[in-house]
Parts: structure tokens; C-alpha cells; sequence
């Protein structure tokens, strides 16, 4: 039932999305040259490599009890997400965000989940574009500590390469790869524009 529900959501945001996508990457690119984005030179940064479509790819199953996060129109496992990021201390190393960053503003929240979110536990972003990174797990803790006064929360950042694993229905995936191909040439088109590629 769950993941009939989601998969109705997908249908409809992802005929917006086939509507807006050269809106959007006007605004993506626009974003880029405001915030003066650059290439991320951190050791857990992968190259930015275009992706190509996995015939063979198979959705994330989805369990009774697993969280699903709808990040637009792509739903990840946030279950099976948080057991890899566990296994690989390697990969994935908390670092501080800025709890008023641009991860901090959500349309709603659970009022009564709040007072009892451990703020111990580290958010996740995901990098959905080129180097930008959304808040999937964790609105609750980021509003909690906003609400508290914290700056700084812990987050683990997991890269593109590592999200078609926890996308849960195929039709996603394969708005991922086209998502992910666009805004990396958008993004590519900036770094030439200001001289890094």
C-alpha cells in the first residue's frame, strides 16, 4: 500500500518535472554563480562523472517498518541508506553543517515528533545535482537545534554515485540518470564560464 502511495506521488511530480527541466536548470546554474560554487576538494568528494543507464538495475526493496524519504521525484530508502553509511565508517564521516544553512528550511514538520529527535544522531544529505547536497533525513533534528540555538549538526554527505542503490521504484532511477546528466552539463557549463574547467 506504502509503496503504491509513493508511487502515485512519483507519477505526479515527475510529470512537473518533465514539464520544468529547462526552467529549473536556468535556476540551478543562477544559483551556482550567486552562491560562487566551486569544485569540492574534500578526500570523500568522487568525480563528477555522467551517469549511464544500468539496464539491469534493480529498485531498492522496501521492507515493512523502512523509512522512505520522496525527495522530490525520486523516493530513497533511508533504512537501507543509514545501514550502508554504518558499515562504511570509511566512506562516511560526519561533519558540521550550519544548522541556519540552506538544508534548515522545510514546509512542515511534526510539532509532537520534535521534543523527542536525538540530535546525536548525524542528518544526511544527498547530492542530487552536481555538488548540491539535500537534506533526506533529518528535518526534524535540523528544526529542533534551529529552535534550540545550535549552529552546528552533524551530517553525512552521500554522493551521487552511491544513490541509485536506495531508489526504490525503477522509473526513478531512470529520472535520476536524466536529472543528474543535465545538471552536470549545466554545471559543466559553469565551471568553463568561470574558469575551473
Amino acid at each position: 500500500m506504502l509503496r503504491q502511495a509513493n508511487y502515485c506521488i512519483f507519477e505526479l511530480i515527475s510529470a512537473i518535472y518533465n514539464l520544468h527541466l529547462n526552467v529549473v536548470s536556468g535556476f540551478f546554474i543562477m544559483n551556482l554563480m550567486q552562491q560562487k560554487i566551486f569544485l569540492n576538494t574534500s578526500m570523500s568528494q568522487k568525480p563528477l562523472k555522467k551517469f549511464k543507464v544500468d539496464e539491469s538495475f534493480e529498485p531498492c526493496p522496501v521492507m515493512d517498518g523502512n523509512e522512505l524519504c520522496p525527495n522530490g521525484i525520486f523516493v530513497f530508502n533511508i533504512t537501507k541508506m543509514k545501514e550502508f553509511i554504518n558499515s562504511r565508517p570509511d566512506l562516511f564521516v560526519p561533519e558540521d553543517i550550519d544548522v541556519k544553512g540552506e538544508y534548515s528550511y522545510f514546509i512542515s514538520v511534526n510539532e509532537k515528533h520534535i521534543p523527542n529527535v536525538e540530535l546525536s544522531e548525524p542528518v544526511i544529505l544527498a547530492e542530487i545535482a552536481p555538488n548540491r547536497f539535500n537534506l533526506i533525513d533529518g528535518r526534524h533534528r535540523m528544526e529542533k537545534a534551529r529552535r534550540m540555538g545550535i549552529e552546528k549538526i552533524k551530517a553525512y554527505k552521500v554522493n551521487a554515485i552511491y544513490l541509485p542503490d536506495f531508489i526504490v521504484i525503477k522509473k526513478g532511477y531512470l529520472a535520476f540518470v536524466d536529472y543528474w546528466n543535465n545538471k552536470l552539463k549545466t554545471y559543466n557549463k559553469y565551471l568553463i564560464k568561470i574558469g575551473k574547467k
